[in-house]
């Protein structure tokens, strides 16, 4: 109701401080649910999760966790496609289809709302913040440390050079990418960089060779969550915002347990498979360690003597 009511203002942004955090947080819930059903998972919470993903972004009237949100469910589409074409699949392209001629005239009520109140000069300003960056890098290759974007942009004039109306002073550039070369330099975006292809690919990995497992199915959901976040990190800085950052980590974890459950790490074997392992390695009840393996047979014949020899001096005392 509150995300309803919202759309008369310009866009729901729930109980975030801002419509386009909340269609960026709802990117992250939104793909795995749906790998799982084109996988055949039955349940509401499958079914249901991927429709709510897109009326929230819709409501939000963000251009970009619509456009995104749409890409991210085709991508998913696709990618389990490729892995398996199942009758299912299709049925759920058809409803799919349905669904979009269905939300289409709710998403242009919803544009149309927005940018009647806030017409092109967002796309501009946009350009704007991101040469200010530009600037910056340029000045300071080694950056010019986190959370400083505003008050270096302001108080050494770049953001008055990039042409940046002053009616929006406290404006962030709108690119995680862009904040992060401003910030932490080359290095900085080099390793965010690195990071973010590093654990995309080892869920794809994942995804590709485990086709007949459940966690694969799990991983291609996560492998398309960690695509369609970093397209959108070039439009959105709210990235930074710890709330977001939090569910960076989770798939992140997520990521790294799965891919060592499978095995993928191939030498380095997952914590299930060591402790079988050992258990398959450990002696039979009894055994003694520090006696060699062919002094066994040996060893039960001495004990049997000695049994016999007590049981005879036991005799003999009675008489």
């Amino acid at each position: 109701a509150e995300a309803v009511g919202s759309t008369y203002r310009g866009g729901a942004a729930g109980s975030f401080g801002d419509k386009n955090l909340l269609g960026f947080m709802a990117e992250f819930g939104t793909f795995v649910p749906f790998a799982l059903l084109l996988a055949g998972k039955r349940g509401w919470r499958t079914t249901v999760t991927p429709i709510a993903g897109m009326l929230v972004a819709i409501l939000t009237a963000s251009r970009a966790a619509v456009g995104f949100g749409a890409g991210g469910l085709v991508l998913v589409l696709i990618l389990s496609s490729l892995r398996k074409w199942t009758p299912r699949k299709g049925r759920i392209l058809a409803a799919g289809i349905a669904i979009v001629v269905v939300l289409a005239p709710l998403a242009w009520y919803s544009f149309r709302d927005r940018f009647a109140e806030q017409p092109q000069a967002g796309a501009d300003e946009r350009v704007l913040l991101n040469n200010a960056a530009a600037m910056i890098l340029h000045d300071h290759p080694f950056g010019i440390g986190a959370n400083n974007y505003i008050v270096v942009a302001n108080s050494q004039g770049y953001a008055a050079r990039a042409g940046v109306p002053w009616s929006n002073p406290f404006a962030i550039v709108h690119s995680a990418y862009w904040l992060t070369a401003a910030e932490t330099g080359y290095l900085g975006i080099i390793t965010f960089a690195l990071l973010w292809l590093q654990v995309t690919w080892v869920s794809l990995r994942c995804a590709w060779k485990y086709k007949k497992d459940h966690r694969g199915d799990i991983m291609l959901g996560l492998s398309a969550t960690l695509i369609v976040i970093a397209l959108h990190n070039a439009y959105e800085w709210v990235f930074f915002v710890y709330s977001a950052q939090y569910l960076f980590a989770i798939t992140a974890g997520m990521v790294a347990t799965l891919a060592e459950q499978l095995g993928y790490w191939g030498a380095q074997r997952s914590a299930t498979d060591a402790v079988q392992a050992a258990i398959r390695a450990a002696p039979a009840p009894g055994y003694r360690l520090n006696r060699p393996v062919g002094s066994t047979r040996a060893s039960a014949a001495h004990n049997a003597t000695q049994s016999a020899r007590h049981r005879d001096t036991n005799i003999n005392h009675k008489q």
